[in-house]
Parts: C-alpha cells; structure tokens; sequence
C-alpha cells in the first residue's frame, strides 16, 4: 500500500488497514505462485540474456568449455537457453523413438519433458530462470533479482500462463515465424483478423499449465503396470503417418522450416469458412476468391507481390493433422507429442534470435561440436550442415508403410530410414545452426 494511503491513526491489532477486521486466513500457496509468477514475467528482460551470450567462452576446439567459472547470472542465462533447447529435443527424439517402437506410454512421458524443457529455454531467453534453489529473473538494468524456490513443475506450469502475454513472446509468435522474408505471421494475423497468439501458445503449452490431469496421466506412464490388465493391441498406421507429418513440418523449405508456413497456412485455411459465412456479398465467394482476398490484403500492408504470397498460400500442399492435434487438449500420446515439437520451435526460434543477434559465434561453434557429440555430423566428411538434411527427406519420402507395424519399420529394407527418423534433433543442423 502506499504511503498515500496509509491510516496515520492507530488501529487496534484486530483491524485491517481498510478498517474492517483482519482475516485470520493465510493467502494460499496457489494465490502465492501466482503472485510469484507474475512478478517475474512482470519484470524479467530477456535482452541481459543476450548480453550475457558475450560472456560465453571462447570455442575453438572440441572440448572447449560454453560456461566460464564463475559465470554472470546474464552469461549463466545464455547458456541455459541453449542446454535446455537441445535437452528438449533430445527428449523428443526419445520420444519419437518410442513412438515408432509402439511404447506409446514412453512417448508421452518423454514428450512432456521436451515441453518442459522447451519452457525453460524460452523463459531463459525472457530473463528468468527456473532451477531449484536457483530461481532469479534480471531486470531492465540487467540486475540479477533472486526469486523464492519452487517446485520445478509448479514453477513452469505457474509461467506459462504469465509468459505467454508477454510481449516479446507474442513478438517471437507474429514476427520470426514467416510465410515469406517479408511477410510475417503478424501480417497474416493481421489481414484474417481471426487469431489470439496469446491463447495459441497458451494452448500449446496447455501440458504445462493443467497441473492435475498431467501429473496423473504422466504417473500412470510411468509406474503402473497397465500392460498386465490391457489387451495388446497391433500398432496403426495413423502412428506412423503423424511422425512422417511432423518430420515434413521439420524439413527445409528453401527459407526456413517448413513447419512457418504450414501453420499460417493452416490458419488461413481455418479462417477462410467463417470468413465466407461473414462475406455480405449475394453471392458467396468461393475458397479461392478468399484465398485471393486475403493475399491482396497481405500485399497491400507488405508490399509484396499478391502472386508471390499466392503461391505460398495453398493450404492443401500440407497435413494440418499435427495442428489439430496439438489444439485439442486432449492428453493422448499423439497430442503431448505434437505440442513438443510445437514447442520445441518456439525455443529455436528465440534461440536463433540470440545467436544471429550476437557478436560473439561461441555459441553456434559449440553447438557444432555438439551435432558431432551426438553423432548428427562429422566434420571430416567435409559436409555442410544444410546438406545434412537431404538423408533425413529420403528417410521420410521412402520409408515402406506396408503393415505390420511396428515390425516393417525396423526390418532391413526400412531400418536404416526409421534410424534417422528417431533423430528428429537433427533439425537444429539446418534449422538453427546453418
């Protein structure tokens, strides 16, 4: 309360400073983690995380530490940003794993960790760290402001409702994932006039915040026994067909990942029906006299060509399956999968903001190193990174889909390809390094 409004008379121990009387209750744990979330999404500034990448070791060799001793909490961010973005996708390699061996339980225990983790590295690119005993976010002036512990689960869950109405967050959302060079999803977003960014992410990270149903469902993945009272069942075909549809969403497009246009395009193919039902015209237009609307709109706020947006704008050059299944709050496999990878771009997005953004190239030499740590590159092939990539679309256009399943994948005409679709980590080489 401020001084302004503070009572100079003195109150008998009983009354309250608006003079009624005090409540005996004590404000609860969860008014507490919200009041604690808030505060820092209120006032942590992601740009002393981006100071600190200059305070990142220098890396020239292979062993060359990222972190220096005694590190900054600004360079101690930076480099957590990053651990926390290739942990993620090594979990949802894990899980992608498990998904093609049909250990569907696996998979969604190892999917809700990538979340997690994708989580921690936006909030590390925010300014606030989430580590037990070491929570603290920076402020404007890049001071180090140290936060009481929390349980980790709690803390992420608490976060990301906060975070994802934070302005650099929406800005990551609108402006870094394109249609086109010039055209970002804020333009689309802004001709359609149909999507709130803040509840799309909010959506995508619903595992993170739904505390009851994920705890329990991850419980049940993890220690109970529901093989020993459930019928086995032959793996489908569906559960392959997702993992090829998010692998095509991770390729190169020529521009970026593929998954940047898919997704505008899936909210404009979204749109178009309700955008036709509202049309005041005695004649309804067609799809694509929508679809011809909304480019010359784009055009005019961009000023690029209405014909070069067109040729992006063709909803059925993708499966929006993906999409649907991570906006349905379902918690099934498949769904917890979809909004890891989901996820896990919006990590590499601000992740490569952070690298493109600063002077010093530690950070992208040590994740070179780290493509060779995991056996993703060998710089003695005298490859290129974006070349990397061209096994990985073979494995998904060629991959046998003749059932059963899981047992063809891992025979000897596919085992070689389903070996390199369990690595969809891969895509940072092209995707964020290159």
């Amino acid at each position: 309360m401020s001084n302004s409004h503070k009572n100079k008379g003195k109150k008998s121990p009983a009354q309250s400073s608006t003079g009624g009387m005090k409540s005996n209750k004590k404000t609860s744990p969860q008014v507490k983690l919200a009041q604690w979330c808030s505060n820092a999404c209120q006032h942590a500034d992601g740009g002393a995380t981006l100071t600190g990448m200059t305070g990142l070791c220098p890396v020239t060799s292979f062993g060359d530490l990222l972190l220096p001793a005694n590190a900054s909490p600004q360079t101690t961010l930076a480099a957590e940003q990053l651990i926390h973005l290739i942990e993620g996708w090594r979990y949802i390699a894990s899980a992608t794993n498990a998904m093609l061996s049909h250990a569907g339980d696996q998979a969604l225990h190892l999917a809700y960790y990538a979340e997690l983790r994708a989580a921690m590295s936006l909030f590390s690119w925010s300014g606030i760290r989430v580590k037990q005993y070491g929570y603290y976010y920076l402020d404007s002036q890049g001071k180090q402001k140290k936060l009481d512990n929390q349980k980790t689960h709690a803390a992420v869950w608490g976060l990301w409702k906060e975070w994802v109405k934070r302005l650099d967050a929406v800005s990551l959302f609108n402006d870094s994932i394109r249609l086109h060079p010039s055209v970002s999803l804020g333009d689309v977003v802004g001709s359609v006039r149909y999507v709130n960014t803040a509840a799309t992410l909010s959506n995508w990270g619903v595992d993170l915040w739904d505390a009851t149903r994920d705890h329990n469902a991850r419980n049940i993945s993890s220690y109970e026994a529901k093989l020993a009272s459930k019928s086995l069942a032959p793996m489908e075909r569906k559960d392959v067909d997702l993992v090829l549809d998010l692998w095509r969403l991770f390729l190169s497009d020529g521009s970026s990942l593929s998954f940047d246009a898919a997704l505008i395009n899936h909210i404009v193919a979204d749109a178009i029906p309700k955008l036709i039902n509202q049309s005041q015209n005695n004649q309804k237009p067609t799809e694509q006299d929508q679809l011809a609307d909304i480019a010359t709109r784009i055009s005019a706020a961009t000023g690029v060509e209405e014909e070069d947006i067109l040729r992006r704008l063709n909803p059925s050059a993708y499966s929006f399956t993906p999409f649907s299944m991570a906006a349905d709050q379902a918690i099934n496999v498949e769904n917890v999968l979809c909004r890891g990878y989901f996820l896990l771009r919006m990590a590499m997005l601000a992740t490569k903001k952070s690298i493109a953004t600063s002077p010093s190239n530690s950070a992208k030499k040590w994740m070179e190193n780290w493509l060779f740590h995991v056996g993703l590159w060998n710089p003695d092939d005298e490859i290129e990174l974006p070349e990397i990539e061209e096994d990985y679309r073979i494995s998904v256009e060629e991959l046998d889909l003749t059932p059963p399943f899981p047992n063809s994948l891992w025979t000897a005409g596919n085992i070689g390809l389903s070996a390199r679709l369990i690595r969809p980590d891969a895509c940072m080489a092209w995707g964020l390094i290159a």
